[in-house]
């Protein structure tokens, strides 16, 4: 997190809003004091970049996701507002963590552009679903509020040859067999927020791929914006 000026976050947003908007993300939100007696008070933390809603004055959403990592980790991506947007508004969301639940879907709807909600209020649309060789690949395109990268697994159980390999029991000095499955990476267009989803596996072939059935999907609850609370942040274009 970052100490910074609500005139400083202004400024910054007028002149390069990518920044700023990356910049409000990393602020601490928190309300954590220090008194004259030395005691700490309030929280250390606040907001997750997750719990905000971005939208511009012209509608569109501005997805937050993940940097590119091969676990999902890495620097956030803000998506750029409109060209002709002024301003920017920030609205916290609730989320009702008892309605989460795992989600599944076939390859024949991956294949046919089936949207996956991650959320009550968005999630990512399937396209480009494709099996080349020993990887699967497809690209996840946001809708609404993606409130994260998707925690997406296939159900390849049982269903795909594994690499195997020997390791060393650090207790016991046993040697056992490790299996290994495949590589999973992610490229986020931090324009747009499409996520590159590619997933390269070890010792399985285009027909073990083929017959994989589907995917599971985690849906992170119902979600509701807390627009009492929201802030409006105005744009100004760059001289």
């Amino acid at each position: 997190m970052q100490s910074i000026t609500d005139q400083e976050l202004l400024a910054l947003l007028a002149r390069d809003p990518q920044e700023g908007i990356a910049a409000l993300l990393d602020t601490d939100f928190g309300d954590l004091k220090l008194d004259e007696n030395n005691t700490l008070s309030g929280s250390t933390v606040g907001l997750s970049a997750f719990d905000l809603l971005l939208t511009d004055d012209t509608g569109k959403t501005l997805p937050v996701t993940c940097g590119s990592s091969g676990n999902g980790g890495g620097s956030l991506n803000v998506a750029l507002p409109d060209p002709v947007a002024t301003s920017i508004t920030t609205t916290p969301v609730r989320r009702d963590i008892e309605s989460a639940e795992e989600r599944h879907y076939t390859v024949e709807e991956m294949k046919s552009g089936v949207q996956m909600p991650t959320s009550s209020l968005g999630g990512y649309t399937v396209q480009d679903y494709r099996v080349e060789g020993a990887s699967i690949t497809m690209k996840l395109v946001p809708y609404g509020w993606a409130s994260r990268n998707p925690q997406l697994i296939p159900d390849d159980d049982d269903r795909i040859t594994m690499a195997t390999g020997e390791v060393q029991d650090l207790d016991t000095g046993e040697t056992l067999t490790a299996y290994h499955s495949a590589l999973q990476s992610k490229q986020v267009d931090p324009q747009t927020g499409v996520i590159s989803w590619r997933v390269d596996y070890y010792a399985a072939t285009g027909d073990e791929l083929n017959a994989i059935p589907g995917w599971t999907l985690c849906y992170e609850g119902d979600a509701e914006p807390d627009t009492a609370h929201a802030v409006t942040l105005p744009l100004e274009p760059l001289e």
